[in-house]
Protein backbone atom coordinates (compact mmCIF):
# COMPACT_ATOMS: atom_id res chain seq x y z
CA UNK A 1 0.00 0.00 0.00
CA UNK A 2 2.86 2.44 -0.37
CA UNK A 3 1.29 3.34 -3.65
CA UNK A 4 -0.95 5.57 -1.74
CA UNK A 5 1.25 8.37 -0.92
CA UNK A 6 0.40 9.95 -4.51
CA UNK A 7 -3.08 11.66 -5.08
CA UNK A 8 -2.98 9.67 -8.52
CA UNK A 9 -3.28 6.69 -6.28
CA UNK A 10 -5.48 7.85 -3.58
CA UNK A 11 -7.61 9.05 -6.27
CA UNK A 12 -7.87 5.59 -7.56
CA UNK A 13 -8.62 4.29 -4.11
CA UNK A 14 -11.70 6.36 -3.81
CA UNK A 15 -12.93 5.42 -7.08
CA UNK A 16 -13.03 2.02 -5.79
CA UNK A 17 -14.63 3.00 -2.71
CA UNK A 18 -17.59 4.68 -4.42
CA UNK A 19 -17.96 1.43 -6.22
CA UNK A 20 -19.02 -0.35 -3.01
CA UNK A 21 -21.45 1.76 -1.39
CA UNK A 22 -22.51 -1.41 0.96
CA UNK A 23 -19.01 -2.19 2.12
CA UNK A 24 -16.78 -0.10 5.24
CA UNK A 25 -14.21 1.85 3.87
CA UNK A 26 -12.18 -0.74 5.54
CA UNK A 27 -13.32 -3.96 3.04
CA UNK A 28 -13.39 -1.18 -0.09
CA UNK A 29 -9.30 -0.96 0.79
CA UNK A 30 -9.37 -4.37 1.34
CA UNK A 31 -11.10 -5.21 -1.80
CA UNK A 32 -8.76 -2.46 -3.85
CA UNK A 33 -5.44 -4.15 -2.39
CA UNK A 34 -6.11 -7.28 -4.03
CA UNK A 35 -7.79 -5.67 -6.97
CA UNK A 36 -3.71 -3.58 -7.37
CA UNK A 37 -2.34 -7.18 -6.54
CA UNK A 38 -4.08 -8.85 -9.32
CA UNK A 39 -4.20 -6.57 -11.63
CA UNK A 40 -7.65 -6.47 -11.93
CA UNK A 41 -10.26 -3.57 -12.26
CA UNK A 42 -13.10 -3.76 -9.84
CA UNK A 43 -16.44 -3.01 -11.11
CA UNK A 44 -19.76 -4.58 -8.92
CA UNK A 45 -18.59 -7.18 -6.55
CA UNK A 46 -20.96 -10.03 -4.87
CA UNK A 47 -20.90 -13.60 -3.38
CA UNK A 48 -21.16 -16.70 -4.85
CA UNK A 49 -24.90 -17.45 -4.35
CA UNK A 50 -25.61 -13.83 -5.17
CA UNK A 51 -24.23 -13.66 -8.73
CA UNK A 52 -26.27 -16.90 -9.62
CA UNK A 53 -29.33 -15.30 -7.93
CA UNK A 54 -28.30 -12.46 -10.72
CA UNK A 55 -28.26 -15.69 -13.31
CA UNK A 56 -24.98 -15.68 -13.65
CA UNK A 57 -21.42 -18.18 -13.26
CA UNK A 58 -18.54 -17.68 -11.63
CA UNK A 59 -16.12 -19.41 -14.33
CA UNK A 60 -14.60 -22.35 -13.00
CA UNK A 61 -10.79 -21.91 -11.56
CA UNK A 62 -11.13 -18.00 -10.23
CA UNK A 63 -10.01 -16.77 -7.64
CA UNK A 64 -12.05 -15.43 -4.70
CA UNK A 65 -11.51 -12.41 -2.81
CA UNK A 66 -11.71 -11.69 0.75
CA UNK A 67 -13.97 -9.47 2.71
CA UNK A 68 -14.93 -9.39 6.53
CA UNK A 69 -18.17 -10.54 7.52
CA UNK A 70 -19.28 -10.13 10.79
CA UNK A 71 -20.96 -13.09 12.77
CA UNK A 72 -24.04 -12.55 14.27
CA UNK A 73 -26.40 -14.96 16.18
CA UNK A 74 -29.23 -14.42 18.74
CA UNK A 75 -28.60 -13.55 22.28
CA UNK A 76 -30.25 -16.56 24.62
CA UNK A 77 -32.81 -14.94 27.11
CA UNK A 78 -30.65 -16.33 29.73
CA UNK A 79 -27.28 -14.15 28.14
CA UNK A 80 -30.40 -10.98 27.27
CA UNK A 81 -30.82 -11.28 30.88
CA UNK A 82 -27.41 -10.90 31.84
CA UNK A 83 -26.54 -8.58 29.69
CA UNK A 84 -29.48 -6.53 30.55
CA UNK A 85 -28.52 -6.47 34.47
CA UNK A 86 -24.55 -5.08 33.04
CA UNK A 87 -26.43 -1.97 31.69
CA UNK A 88 -26.03 -3.47 27.95
CA UNK A 89 -28.09 -3.66 25.44
CA UNK A 90 -29.91 -7.24 25.51
CA UNK A 91 -33.18 -6.56 23.89
CA UNK A 92 -34.71 -4.92 20.15
CA UNK A 93 -37.39 -2.94 19.71
CA UNK A 94 -39.78 -5.48 19.47
CA UNK A 95 -38.54 -6.87 23.00
CA UNK A 96 -36.86 -10.52 22.25
CA UNK A 97 -33.29 -10.56 22.64
CA UNK A 98 -30.66 -9.00 20.46
CA UNK A 99 -28.83 -9.95 17.63
CA UNK A 100 -25.31 -8.93 18.65
CA UNK A 101 -22.17 -9.46 16.59
CA UNK A 102 -20.13 -12.40 17.85
CA UNK A 103 -16.72 -12.41 15.92
CA UNK A 104 -15.65 -11.56 12.64
CA UNK A 105 -15.01 -14.04 9.18
CA UNK A 106 -13.89 -14.12 5.47
CA UNK A 107 -16.70 -13.85 3.32
CA UNK A 108 -15.73 -15.03 -0.55
CA UNK A 109 -17.09 -12.39 -3.35
CA UNK A 110 -16.32 -12.40 -6.64
CA UNK A 111 -16.62 -9.17 -9.00
CA UNK A 112 -18.09 -9.09 -12.34
CA UNK A 113 -15.50 -9.84 -14.47
CA UNK A 114 -15.07 -13.15 -12.93
CA UNK A 115 -18.40 -14.35 -13.93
Amino acid sequence: MTGLTSSEEWARVLATAAKFHNYSARNAMLLWAQAEQRGMQLTRVAGYRRWLELARQVRKGEKALGVIAPVRRQLTAQEAAQRAKQGRPAYDNTGRPAKVIMGFKVESVFDLSQT
